[in-house]
């Protein structure tokens, strides 16, 4: 089963752990066309087809002009005579020659292929660690750069029993860094999509949706971030797509440890940023411990049993 928290992050920032520096384009190679068959000393399929049309030919002409047709049936019979004296005198000047053509294409497979080995080992031998690092760093400066940003959105929200503690708390460890009513106006959708908290570096434009999730509505018991809920999948989606981090919290969590659950947004801020100078603030803060997702049949047992009236004790 799933547990909290749940942390997303855009699946090109994932893959910058795996990236590397583009391949320069292949050197110039050595153009050779393949040399066809091997020639044979006589082609008897064309002498055969150009007999048989040159007679075919002739017997057209027989009925109505003798003298054309005895003509047409000498020149056939010269041009045949003619190829294959030719075909035969020049056999070993054609095998010599395709020899040679196997010769300089083979050559110039050769050639090519020791030029591109040497091609991908240099470009093996330029892949340092410093340039991988440049690398990596300058695309994800690109990716953080083209997170969307959000805009003020003056709406009442009815906030959950945790949050107004957690901000306090949140704002300890990472001061202006925190925002509210902070969110996108979703096209043919009623509701705007406000995160619970914003963070976000203005020095990396980091930002990072930080949700509470409770089992269910406090007023009417109604199950809300079960696991496989399709609303939350699609509100992560289109933070993912805006290139923000998704953090999600259970409420039971915030309440019981939110000083470590703070300690879970910073190890996320040093592994985007590199900046593990933040973590001297959490010296001394325990790990947090991780909380099952309810099913949307656990949610309904948890409003039964008022889970929340009593902090999850």
């Amino acid at each position: 089963m799933e547990t909290f928290p749940i942390i997303l992050i855009p699946e090109n920032l994932s893959r910058l752990a795996s990236a590397l520096p583009p391949c320069p384009p292949d050197p110039a190679l050595l153009t050779s066309a393949k040399p066809g068959p091997t020639p044979t000393k006589l082609n008897i399929t064309l002498v055969s087809l150009e007999a048989i049309g040159g007679v075919f030919l002739s017997g057209l002409l027989l009925k109505s002009n003798v003298t054309i047709a005895l003509i047409l049936f000498l020149f056939v019979s010269f041009v045949i005579v003619w190829q294959v004296y030719s075909q035969i005198t020049t056999f070993e000047q054609r095998i010599k020659n395709h020899k040679n053509a196997i010769s300089k294409y083979q050559e110039s497979l050769r050639i090519n292929k020791a030029r591109l080995e040497r091609h991908q080992q240099d470009y093996q031998k330029s892949l340092t660690p410093q340039k991988i690092a440049d690398y990596r760093e300058q695309i994800k400066m690109e990716i953080l750069a083209s997170a969307s940003s959000p805009n003020t959105i003056n709406r009442n929200v009815k906030s959950g029993r945790a949050e107004a503690d957690f901000k306090e708390i949140l704002a300890i460890y990472f001061s202006k860094k925190i925002m509210v009513k902070k969110g996108f106006n979703i096209p043919n959708f009623h509701y705007p999509y406000i995160p619970d908290f914003v963070y976000w570096d203005k020095k990396s434009n980091l930002y990072i949706d930080i949700e509470i999730d409770e089992p269910y509505v406090y007023d009417n018991g109604e199950p809300i971030h079960y696991l496989g809920s399709d609303r939350d999948c699609t509100r992560d989606r289109f933070f993912l797509e805006q290139n923000w981090l998704v953090i999600r919290f259970a409420e039971e969590q915030i309440i019981k440890y939110p000083h470590s659950c703070c300690k879970v947004v910073a190890q996320e801020i040093v592994k985007i940023t590199g900046d593990d100078s933040l973590m001297l603030r959490f010296k001394n803060i325990a790990a947090l411990k991780t909380v099952s997702q309810w099913t949307y049949a656990q949610a309904i047992d948890m409003a039964a049993k008022k889970v929340r009236n009593n902090n999850y004790s």
